[in-house]
């Protein structure tokens, strides 16, 4: 037992001696390399005021100037004077000055997503599609609206395959209970154009499941019954 107990204490010593020699080792490369950690730690605190400085001194004043600024591309794009919101009325800027003069601000990450709506509008999809996917969203049901849009362009162009990919990325965004149970109808609609008549009924069904209070549920047992009786007669 005495045994037991003196080869305990003598890890325990052990370890003690190892502690304190480390200890001694990292005191001795803090004292021999003062000079190199005070420039590092320095560095450091240079580096973190200049952010704070940039974020608070450059980026958030033009931040809100771009805001500012945007408020009659807006209103032109909400009352359909595409041509004003895009380019400007000779007073107030446009959406492509936004992104132009205002870059790193989330302004003109918004300017992209109205100007790809814009694009759509126009007819012009394979443009619209670039604008929409420079838009990075942070509100889930912007971002959906989106990724459905891209989707639009792409049936537009006759691209299935890819329309079906953000039509389910744009469904699949959370949380998105508005928006889902329409691009989760448009997705079961290329499912149904592509000839795969089954995952558009397991589509319209999740409708129903997921989305039972919504205007494409109440669609889809008409839908379903429809390509029901499609597969039945392959």
């Amino acid at each position: 037992m005495a045994k037991v107990k003196n080869t305990q204490e003598a890890k325990g010593s052990t370890t003690v001696e190892s502690v304190e020699s480390g200890l001694s080792k990292f005191e001795n490369y803090i004292e021999n390399n003062q000079k190199k950690i005070t420039y590092i730690v320095g560095g450091i605190i240079v580096i973190v005021l200049a952010i704070f400085g940039f974020n608070k001194f450059i980026l958030q004043p033009k931040e809100n100037e771009a805001y500012e600024q945007m408020f009659m591309a807006e209103y032109y794009f909400k009352v359909d004077s595409l041509n004003y919101a895009l380019n400007g009325d000779g007073t107030n800027p446009g959406f492509y000055d936004i992104i132009n003069d205002y870059k790193w601000t989330s302004a003109k990450n918004l300017a992209h997503y109205y100007v790809g709506m814009i694009l759509m509008k126009q007819g012009q999809f394979e443009d619209a599609i670039d604008e929409l996917k420079k838009f990075k969203a942070k509100d889930q049901i912007l971002g959906a609206m989106a990724k459905g849009a891209v989707g639009d362009a792409y049936v537009e162009l006759g691209d299935l395959d890819h329309a079906l990919e953000y039509y389910l990325s744009a469904a699949n965004k959370r949380p998105n209970f508005f928006v889902a149970p329409i691009f989760l109808s448009k997705a079961a609609w290329v499912y149904e154009q592509q000839g795969d008549y089954q995952k558009a009924i397991d589509t319209y069904t999740k409708i129903k499941t997921d989305h039972f209070r919504s205007f494409e549920s109440r669609e889809a047992d008409k839908n379903i019954a429809y390509l029901e009786a499609k597969l039945n007669m392959n």
